[in-house]
């Protein structure tokens, strides 16, 4: 009996304590921690306890996610800073003091969120919460269930699911709950098909995301991909564009008709190289927003040379829609690789990053699926090339690894191995591709050193790759700086020095461009 009421007795202590605690239960690069009652911000770990009072901050391009003992979850995104004043379960209490955070509170709990002058009562909601760096105005979005919001003024407004309200610092009327996006678009603070909430997986520590969209945002927007890629022995020369970047976490205006979503991102661009057309003058114009369950995505992309010559593409025109079961299809034109290797066309497995595509991704606990059907692999040169293309890929020890297959018509089966890694966690990351091309029938790889520290410190994205390149292509060796210089610009050169083949001789090209990005309403007011 007295073992029975002692092993009793250590339940319930056992319970009380883990019903009372927090932790951070994922981290993509760079998450910092500090306790109650101090200044030292300390390296954040899966794993690592939170109590009352404790703060979580994320650094640039980097994202947390804290776990509550009821399966209560909160994840940041980047540039976000968060106070957990109580982690009780059922009645946790937060602050958020910038940035934005998405959560979701079990069914029943009476947490509460608080942001600036804003306080959101939970109750049993799915939400997201975000601090405007520009204005200081709180945007609080409820996806699922219910919450009271309680004003600077004292006055308490409900916000049901598939509503927002836009609390501004100063008051002059009370702002009313407006309809919100379709929450499977809904969980960052812009609409987008790509949100941060995905890039945090349970249970892993990642330095490393190939294919995130910070990846894509910088592969997209690689100006040396606006004239010529590298041309392919035996094939035409390829006039690829790339798609624009995806929209900043903030920035992006949204105009609500009747429950829809709409931003227009516009980009202008000036460009000079050694090789010709010599000098671009052009802009870059993407629409994106919702209609009902599914998002849609332009891009349009005039560019004028100095002769007089404009060329126009249609470089992004597709439909997504989101299931939290069933994964995202996209049909259209699309940025369909999801390689790390940067835009070195012929040291990669496709050929084009653009394709006109059906594509599936699907998320399996850690492992990332992707599949498409290819009804054009390469849109901007003559004929169809229709094919398919899969890509597996699973987070280890702080990066990635994937395995890739296409095949195209006319070309044999293509396969491929490609890596991200850490070398030093959050400074220096080494990252490749090796396999076998399907048009060239040859094998390949290219390895590239990414410096994640310099972002965090200067805004400056540094890129080296070497390419051994299919057979009767040229090697080369590259350099990609992109440096932002001003809110909205960014400078961007690129180097790289070719080797010889039979039909050319080794040299060297370069490019150096200048893109200026904002984002207007539909009446063309800019943000």
């Amino acid at each position: 009996m007295r073992w029975l009421w002692l092993t009793t007795m250590l339940v319930m202590a056992v319970g009380m304590g883990f019903a009372q605690t927090a932790r951070i239960s994922a981290i993509v690069r760079v998450v910092e921690f500090q306790r109650s009652g101090t200044t030292q911000w300390l390296a954040g770990k899966v794993g690592t306890s939170l109590e009352n009072g404790d703060r979580v901050r994320t650094g640039k391009r980097s994202y947390a996610e804290v776990s509550f003992a009821d399966r209560s979850v909160v994840k940041l995104n980047e540039l976000s800073e968060l106070t957990v004043h109580s982690v009780a379960a059922g009645k946790q209490e937060m602050e958020l003091h910038q940035g934005s955070l998405w959560a979701r509170f079990v069914k029943g709990s009476q947490a509460t969120v608080r942001a600036k002058t804003t306080v959101a009562a939970v109750r049993g909601t799915e939400i997201v919460v975000s601090i405007d760096p520009a204005t200081g105005s709180t945007l609080v979005r409820v996806l699922e269930g219910e919450l009271s919001v309680t004003l600077p003024t004292g006055e308490r407004v409900t916000v049901s699911a598939g509503q927002e309200i836009v609390v501004p610092p100063v008051i002059t009327a009370p702002p009313q709950p407006t309809p919100a996006p379709p929450p499977q678009f809904g969980s960052s603070p812009t609409v987008t098909d790509q949100p941060f909430t995905e890039v945090t997986v349970s249970g892993v520590q990642t330095s490393v995301v190939a294919g995130a969209s910070d990846f894509s945002q910088i592969q997209t927007s690689d100006p040396a991909q606006f004239i010529t890629n590298p041309s392919l022995p035996n094939t035409p020369v390829s006039q690829v564009t790339p798609p624009p970047p995806p929209p900043p976490t903030t920035g992006n205006l949204k105009v609500v008709v009747r429950s829809r979503q709409a931003s227009l991102e516009t980009s202008g661009i000036a460009l000079t190289s050694d090789a010709r057309p010599r000098r671009l003058i052009g802009a870059r114009l993407r629409p994106r927003g919702t209609v009902g369950p599914l998002f849609y995505s332009l891009a349009i992309q005039p560019l004028t040379d100095l002769a007089g010559t404009t060329r126009t593409r249609f470089t992004e025109g597709y439909l997504a829609y989101r299931d939290e079961r069933l994964g995202t299809l996209r049909l259209g034109r699309q940025w369909i690789s999801r390689s790390p290797v940067n835009a070195n066309l012929v040291g990669k497995l496709l050929v084009s990053d653009i394709a006109d595509a059906l594509s599936w991704d699907y998320a399996v606990q850690k492992v990332q699926l992707t599949a498409a059907y290819l009804y054009d692999a390469e849109p901007f040169t003559a004929g169809k090339r229709r094919g398919g293309y899969l890509r597996v890929a699973y987070p280890l020890r702080g990066g990635t690894v994937g395995l890739s297959a296409l095949k195209v018509r006319g070309g044999t089966m293509g396969y491929a191995l490609d890596f991200s890694q850490p070398v030093i966690p959050n400074q220096i990351d080494l990252y490749g591709e090796i396999g076998r091309s399907s048009a060239q029938r040859s094998n390949y790889y290219t390895v590239g050193l990414y410096f994640p520290g310099l972002y965090q410190r200067y805004d400056t994205d540094l890129f080296l790759e070497y390419t051994k390149a299919p057979r009767g292509a040229a090697n080369s060796f590259s350099l990609r700086l992109f440096q932002t210089i001003l809110p909205g610009f960014r400078l961007v050169l690129v180097g790289s020095r070719r080797g010889r083949t039979a039909l050319t001789g080794s040299g060297t090209d370069w490019l150096v461009g200048l893109i200026y990005t904002t984002n207007f309403s539909l009446s063309g007011a800019p943000r």
